[in-house]
């Protein structure tokens, strides 16, 4: 063999496999450019299963104009997206449920932490104003109960005290006062000098204003009472009347009056309503400081106060 053709020979060998990478690549290429760049059928996907693929991957975020726009004319800005899906396959791999649409009630609440009480303004515990024992119980628990009304009575001996302190102011009235009248008409014979009658007219005024603080002593243990009603009274009707004072007419009827404590104090109804609860006894002895209420009544038809 002649040299030069040996030598082709070899250079022709030593690039042989770059042409062979060239010449597959070129293939590669023209196929491509025939197929559109499509794997074919034959190498195990069909025509279904690509569309599948293609539309899974589909799923789009759309704006959602009409909800946006709420029916008005004229350009809004876009403020909803809707998602749309190509197929139910999709919703179902997406962990979408779909159901039928069924009316029923919805409940609504909220789930908190509260107490139900009575209305504060209308709910009161009752005790006695003055330290005594239970005389009468009128009232048991679940009873109506009208505004004013005696639920106890209480044998109070400051009650007894105050109304003595009281017949004694008004007595001490009534005399400084008709002494006062005496020396006035003595005064205008010019028989009295004037320092007498400045004395007595001091007296009286004296008089009037113990009368006036024991009359505020009888108030403050909540007893109703009015000077002018007693003032002009007898001396054994403003008795009578002073012992039964603070009492119902009913109860007047059923006590005799003349064997009668004057120390009695009633325990009274606030307001409409009903005793809640009665924690006393006949015979029991109420303290101011009582840690227990004689009574509890509230206004049971009014709305109850929810706490939360």
């Amino acid at each position: 063999m002649l040299p030069w053709v040996r030598k082709s020979a070899g250079w022709a060998a030593s690039q042989a496999p770059t042409v062979l990478t060239l010449a597959v690549l070129g293939g590669l290429g023209l196929w491509g450019a025939a197929n559109d760049w499509k794997i074919p059928h034959s190498w195990g996907f069909t025509d279904k299963e690509e569309t599948k693929e293609a539309a899974e991957a589909s799923v789009r975020a759309i704006p959602d104009s009409a909800a946006s726009h709420g029916g008005n004319a004229g350009p809004q800005p876009i403020t909803s997206m809707r998602i749309e899906f190509p197929s139910a396959d999709s919703v179902h791999k997406a962990g979408i449920q779909v159901a039928t649409v069924q009316v029923r009630s919805i409940a609504q609440y909220v789930t908190a932490n509260g107490a139900a009480d009575y209305e504060p303004s209308r709910y009161a515990r009752l005790t006695s104003r003055a330290t005594g024992t239970i005389w009468r119980m009128e009232k048991e628990t679940g009873d109506s109960i009208r505004k004013g009304e005696i639920l106890a009575l209480i044998d109070a001996a400051e009650v007894g005290r105050a109304k003595a302190d009281f017949l004694h102011s008004l007595t001490q009235v009534r005399l400084r006062a008709a002494t006062l009248k005496q020396l006035q008409s003595l005064g205008d014979d010019g028989a009295i000098s004037q320092r007498a009658l400045r004395d007595a007219d001091a007296a009286l005024r004296e008089a009037r204003i113990r009368l006036f603080n024991d009359q505020q002593a009888l108030l403050n243990l909540g007893l109703p009472f009015r000077l002018k009603d007693v003032e002009n009274l007898a001396e054994d009707q403003l008795v009578r009347h002073m012992r039964l004072l603070g009492l119902s007419e009913s109860l007047r009827k059923q006590l005799d009056p003349e064997t009668l404590t004057a120390n009695l104090l009633p325990v009274t109804a606030p307001f409409d309503g009903q005793v809640v609860q009665r924690n006393a006894a006949l015979g029991e002895v109420m303290q101011l400081t009582q840690p227990k209420p004689m009574y509890i009544v509230a206004d049971t038809a009014g709305s109850t106060s929810i706490s939360t």
